[in-house]
């Protein structure tokens, strides 16, 4: 489950320079949330990840299957509007495959993925990011 809010490029600034102050004027949990976070558990910003999805969603269990590409990212320098500072995480030809669903996965889609290709394991592309050296 994934929540969001908008916020403008002046708080954008504000936020990665370290100010939270803005988060006050959104009227969310998350932003409450971010807030606190950063005001009392000192929580600032520390990578980028960025990559090309390609989404498939089936009612049944809410299966969602994702395809993602193109994956890399950055540590330290944070600005999403500062181009060219992000490094390939994955090979080019590597596509993560990812597959969620509520409680069980029904057979006719499990029978259409590739057992074979990789062993069913968690994936972490904030995760993957941290691990490379830049």
């Amino acid at each position: 489950w994934k929540t969001a809010f908008r916020i403008s490029r002046t708080e954008y600034d504000a936020l990665l320079s370290g100010d939270p102050a803005p988060l006050l004027s959104h009227d969310c949990d998350l932003a409450r949330e971010l807030y606190c976070d950063m005001r009392v558990s000192g929580y600032r910003f520390r990578s980028i990840v960025a990559y090309d999805r390609e989404v498939y969603v089936h009612p049944i269990e809410r299966v969602r299957i994702t395809f993602d590409t193109n994956l890399r990212g950055a540590v330290g320098r944070c600005d999403l509007f500062s181009p060219g500072h992000l490094f390939p995480i994955l090979a080019p030809d590597v596509i993560l495959l990812e597959v969620k669903y509520r409680h069980f996965l029904p057979d006719f889609i499990a029978d259409l993925l590739p057992r074979d290709a990789m062993p069913a394991t968690a994936n972490c592309k904030y995760a993957r990011a941290r691990a490379i050296d830049f």
